[in-house]
């Protein structure tokens, strides 16, 4: 009786257990890319908007799923992030992330986020982009990192922890649940 969650447990309509020592091994990053341009690369509204609109299919999906994760942004040059564990953190979110700026980007965000305390406490990011390359995603050398590209092409990329899937933006959606 002692270890049952029972705030927990009225929430789910289900008995959880508390972890004793639990820690957060497995901290999640959903972290969406916002830039226009980066590199020779300058991203369509159509690419923008599916960036948009799978970071939070992807989030509304580990959410269901009771996976607690985190959805970053730069917003203006400062770094968003929000904790997402049950509907009202996921609508918080989604507020906050439609309100984002998006700007003409900077090809130094991954790498000043890679640097960041933030980052360093996560251990799988899942990096949803109108474009990115292999070299920027290794800069999260603690973490296992998947990136999701909306663009043209379709294929999948994999070096260690990092692998890329470029998705034509008509296919995002159907395809989302296999990237992860």
């Amino acid at each position: 009786l002692h270890a049952v969650h029972w705030k927990l447990s009225g929430k789910f309509d289900e008995l959880k257990s508390k972890e004793y020592g639990a820690t957060d091994d497995n901290r999640m990053l959903v972290l969406v890319d916002a830039s226009r341009k980066k590199g020779g690369d300058s991203a369509t509204d159509e690419q923008l908007n599916a960036v948009f609109d799978v970071a939070a299919s992807v989030s509304e999906s580990l959410k269901s799923r009771g996976v607690l994760h985190y959805v970053g942004w730069f917003n203006s040059g400062a770094f968003a992030l929000e904790e997402v564990r049950d509907n009202d953190g996921f609508v918080r979110m989604v507020y906050a992330l439609m309100s984002c700026k998006v700007d003409e980007g900077n090809a130094e965000s991954l790498f000043y986020l890679s640097r960041t305390g933030e980052s360093a406490s996560f251990t799988k990011v899942v990096l949803v982009s109108p474009s990115v390359t292999i070299e920027e995603l290794k800069q999260f050398a603690s973490a296992d990192v998947t990136a999701i590209v909306a663009g043209e092409r379709e294929g999948e990329v994999q070096e260690g922890s990092v692998k890329i899937v470029h998705v034509p933006c008509s296919n995002l959606f159907a395809l989302t649940g296999r990237a992860l």
